[in-house]
């Protein structure tokens, strides 16, 4: 018996689109559509993909991400002291150590190789970071230091925000999470120095179909669905009699269901996917 040797076979958006294309009647077996046609068709599948986690289906990539240090701004203060950011922040007049009404959020007085002030500058402080934009959410978080692995709690932000010595330097144990339109991590205590690699395991968002030639990031299982919920998407364009639109319907909410029993349930109402 001669086999492949591979099992990396997985459909392209152009793929994807002509097959649903082909089954709402738009287009011949063996006919590859019209740009116009694709396009839309590409618009229709983006759309019912980035709406399948408000039905239910929790769908992420899950990856380690790594994270190096760069040391926290510091400057000469008014008073000739030396002054360590500690929250990030673009400088006005009033956040300037010492004369700043408000100076005391930004800077602490600590330091060594203080620099001139300047406004309108962007200084930050070594516990504070933005995730790329496409985190949606963290799981596990440890650091790695002096060759061991120091993991970390991850407690709401809310909880976070209760603690009263944000300011403070030394090994950090925290990492909180602001859920904005791009997460924010806040290490508690701000790390002491820059050797600290700090490692998460985070959540990221399925990539969208943007090019002809794009694979997608959900495993092959999905391949009947997509194709099937495309189908039903696009009847009402292709004015699909009654009967056919409602085989695409049920054809795709059956294999919609089906995922959801294969889905596995872990810690925290989260999900992961099985492979097959």
């Amino acid at each position: 018996m001669v086999t492949s040797g591979s099992s990396d076979f997985d459909l392209t958006r152009t793929q994807i689109l002509n097959s649903g294309l082909r089954k709402v009647g738009a287009i011949a077996q063996g006919e590859s559509a019209l740009p116009d046609m694709l396009t839309e068709a590409s618009e229709a599948l983006n759309v019912f993909v980035k709406n399948l986690n408000n039905e239910g289906l929790r769908l992420w990539k899950r990856e380690w991400w790594t994270k190096t240090f760069t040391a926290a701004s510091e400057v000469t203060g008014t008073d000739a002291l030396i002054y360590t950011c500690i929250r990030s922040h673009t400088s006005a007049a009033t956040d300037r150590p010492i004369t700043g009404a408000n100076y005391k959020s930004y800077w602490k007085q600590t330091g060594t190789t203080g620099g001139g002030w300047v406004i309108a500058t962007a200084y930050s402080a070594i516990g504070e970071f933005q995730f790329d934009a496409d985190v949606i959410g963290v799981e596990k978080a440890f650091l790695r230091y002096a060759g061991a692995d120091i993991p970390l709690s991850i407690p709401s932000f809310s909880e976070y925000l209760d603690i009263s010595s944000k300011d403070d330097f030394g090994q950090p144990s925290i990492l909180s999470v602001e859920q904005t339109a791009r997460f924010k991590g806040y290490l508690w205590p701000q790390p002491n120095n820059t050797d600290y690699i700090l490692n998460v395991l985070q959540y990221t968002k399925l990539e969208d179909y943007d090019a002809a030639g794009d694979t997608s990031d959900f495993y092959q299982k999905w391949m009947r669905y997509l194709i099937f919920q495309l189908s039903a998407d696009l009847g009402p364009e292709y004015a699909l009699m009654m009967e056919r639109q409602s085989y695409f319907d049920i054809k795709a909410e059956g294999l919609k269901k089906e995922l959801l029993k294969r889905e596995v349930e872990i810690s925290e109402g989260q999900f992961i996917r099985s492979a097959y």
